[in-house]
């Protein structure tokens, strides 16, 4: 049997010659081979087997010259039953006209002007989609394909309304004729390339979440159970039901081929009547992706409507689809059913060879390669030109034109809202800001924020107590950094030296419990930022209700780890021995971690990765800490800067703790001190000494918790504005 290595590249030899066969059409001439024989016609023995496979599938011709799927071997054909549906769902066609995408230029436009004044080079935007069209029906399953960097998945983007970043895009995208923008993700799955999962739960945990929120309050606790049991059946996923997701590097969790069907899953809980997929078989083997592409198969054939972008599908794989949609260099190079493509290719004199996949003879010829450039974008116009000039290609534009003929806005009777009301049933609770103002029954959600708000609470606590590598390092480093500090400052002495070392300890405290808290924040946060925004692009939940939870459930685990730390410290330090005291000393301190929790989260929400928070840190916090009574006296340093320890944290807790600490200190022995040093006789002349006054206590207290919660306000807009409009 030919080896895999020299049939591909006997596939790709084929290919080349095959594409410069063509070489007249673009008006040049070129001494090119013949194209080769089949494969079956070959009897090179140094190269190739005499005797090569038979052919997988027997591919004919009508009687209109078409193209005849071949049927699947008998052992594949088992398709066996499909979901049963939640609702009844109206059929959906989906239309797109003249779709445009381009990324802007890399100069500047005042460069761009300079350099066009100068006559040097003027670098123009990239364009990315060239003005494509298309129209998928209800029991029809498209693939997108094409070449890397045709196009595809800027195109899925732009169908879905995802997050375009800096792309400059011309659409018209409709749902039986009628606009949609986000509100498509209310009747509509996206099955994306990236697998996003909270790592710690498991297969079930995590279905039970999203069934809570994407199925509507009308559904019982037994009809979600049932609805994922189904599910679970339906992609062979019960084996590992109770099996956790897992964490790269951390937690052992499921195989590659069990994610990418995960991820399927979630997204058909809801039996979406509308479906997405971005490249849904990529990085799976030949077996798998044929299970997963077979299951979308099931959904077609009970009336879905599915659009996938796939790469390099296998013949199994690529005959259970009904259109192929071809793009090229940002252009639409064929649209129409399988059966009619081979004939379209004829016309350029190009054959697909016998035992070849059409899938990679399609997506060769509209590729390019680095030997042949310039023939190849003259072969990939010139198979674009011939499209759009053909009756087939008129025959969708009429249709597409007439579904989107229409500019009138959505009414009570009209079939998007009948769409839309019964895959998002009428929620009384929902927010104001989340319903259309001219129809308040509609809601891109199907529960109300405080349903979310508590599962998404249920999911953060599950996702804490499960992922004990976490909980266990943040103790662990409280109680190895307290037992540090307090045996570097073990049993400190109330003499003069107090005066340095005590001063020192306590903003040694509250440096390190801001540091490591934001640290903690800003990790947690930002770690979790892509999943949120996919859960909210798919309208799972709400941003305030994500906000609080994530608040909430942060909350005591760095309260528990601040109060630790400042126990073993406290008490090993020889701080005030006093209960009340002691309190006190603890109350503040966590006050202040609250407030660093405050700059964390917003550190978080205005930074894309980790990286971005952590360098952020220092610039803002150096001058905060400066500021804060200890490094600069209150009665030093320049006057136009001393506004920036009223906004410091630092400041107010360090004036508060060391009150706390010296207050009821009222004799310091003065023996053995050189006599040209000052002696301070009790703590009153030390709070005077750093300008500290005790009647500022309360007011210290207050606006620690003043600054917590303006840092929490800021950072909550600041996500809310993102979760809109982050690109």
């Amino acid at each position: 049997m030919m080896s895999t290595r020299k049939q591909r590249a006997r596939e790709a030899e084929i290919a080349i010659n095959m594409r410069q066969s063509n070489g007249f059409r673009v008006n040049q001439t070129y001494n090119l081979p013949e194209l080769p024989p089949p494969y079956n016609e070959i009897s090179n023995d140094d190269e190739y087997v005499k005797e090569l496979p038979s052919q997988r599938f027997t591919s004919e011709t009508n009687t209109n010259g078409d193209f005849v799927k071949p049927e699947l071997p008998e052992f594949l054909q088992n398709m066996g039953p499909g979901l049963s549906p939640l609702k009844e769902n109206l059929p959906v066609t989906v239309s797109w006209h003249d779709v445009r995408a381009a990324a802007p230029a890399k100069q500047s436009f005042i460069k761009r002007k300079i350099n066009g004044c100068l006559g040097k080079e003027v670098q123009e935007p990239k364009k990315l989609l060239k003005g494509v069209n298309g129209v998928v029906k209800s029991g029809e399953m498209c693939a997108i394909m094409g070449a890397s960097g045709a196009g595809k998945t800027t195109l899925m983007n732009i169908l879905t309304h995802r997050r375009p970043g800096k792309l400059l895009i011309n659409a018209d995208v409709r749902i039986n004729g009628q606009k949609m923008k986000q509100d498509i993700s209310g009747v509509s799955g996206f099955v994306q390339q990236e697998e996003l999962f909270i790592g710690s739960l498991t297969v079930r945990e995590h279905l039970r979440f999203h069934s809570m929120l994407r199925l509507g309050k009308e559904f019982t606790e037994d009809e979600r159970i049932n609805r994922i049991d189904e599910v679970l059946e339906f992609l062979n996923l019960t084996k590992s039901e109770n099996t956790t997701i897992g964490i790269a590097g951390i937690v052992k969790g499921l195989s590659g081929g069990e994610r990418r069907r995960l991820t399927f899953a979630t997204e058909i809980l809801s039996d979406p009547p509308l479906l997405f997929c971005d490249e849904p078989t990529s990085g799976l083997d030949s077996a798998m992706a044929f299970i997963l592409i077979q299951a979308m198969r099931k959904l077609t054939d009970q009336g879905k409507t599915i659009i996938c972008t796939i790469h390099q599908p296998s013949s199994e794989i690529f005959f259970l689809f009904d259109k192929l949609y071809l793009l090229a260099e940002g252009r639409l190079a064929y649209f129409g059913s399988l059966e009619k493509a081979p004939a379209f290719f004829r016309q350029f004199d190009l054959e697909i060879p016998r035992n070849y996949n059409p899938a990679d003879f399609y997506i060769q010829q509209l590729a390019i390669y680095p030997k042949t450039r310039k023939e190849n974008l003259a072969q990939i116009e010139f198979i674009c030109d011939g499209y759009e000039e053909s009756s087939q290609y008129s025959c969708y534009m009429a249709e597409i034109i007439s579904l989107h003929s229409s500019n009138s806005q959505d009414d009570n009777d009209n079939f998007f809202l009948q769409l839309f009301n019964r895959c998002c049933p009428v929620d009384k609770q929902n927010d104001v800001n989340d319903v259309d103002i001219q129809h308040k029954t509609k809601s891109r959600y199907k529960t109300s924020g405080f349903i979310q708000f508590r599962w998404l609470i249920w999911r953060n606590f599950v996702n804490l107590f499960k992922n004990p590598f976490e909980i266990r390092l943040r103790i662990i480093l409280a109680i190895f950094v307290g037992v540090l500090i307090g045996l570097l400052y073990i049993r400190l002495k109330y003499d003069q030296t107090a005066v340095q070392n005590m001063n020192a300890l306590v903003f040694l405290i509250i440096i390190n419990t801001s540091f490591s808290n934001i640290f903690a924040v800003t990790q947690s946060y930002t770690r979790e930022y892509p999943i949120f925004y996919k859960e909210h692009d798919d309208a799972v939940y709400r941003m305030p209700p994500y906000y609080f939870a994530k608040f909430i459930t942060e909350i005591p685990l760095i309260a528990l780890t601040t109060l630790i730390q400042v126990t073993l410290t406290y008490w090993m330090a020889n701080l005030y021995a006093s209960a009340k005291r002691f309190f006190i000393f603890a109350g503040i301190i966590t006050l202040t971690s609250f407030a660093s929790v405050g700059l964390g989260s917003l550190l978080s929400v205005i930074s894309n990765t980790p990286e971005q928070a952590q360098a952020l840190q220092i610039p803002i916090l150096l001058p905060l800490m400066v500021f804060g009574g200890f490094f600069l006296n209150n009665q030093s340093g320049q006057k136009w800067l001393t506004w920036m320890k009223y906004i410091s944290w630092f400041y107010y807790s360090n004036e508060a703790l060391i009150i706390n600490q010296w207050a009821d200190v009222h004799s310091l022995p003065c023996e053995g001190l050189e006599p040209e040093l000052p002696c301070y006789h009790n703590g009153d002349e030390i709070l005077q000494l750093l300008d500290f006054d005790k009647s500022h206590f309360g007011r210290d207290i207050g606006l620690i918790v003043v600054l917590w919660f303006a840092l929490c306000f800021i950072s909550f807009f600041v996500l809310l504005y993102k979760s809109k409009f982050h690109k």
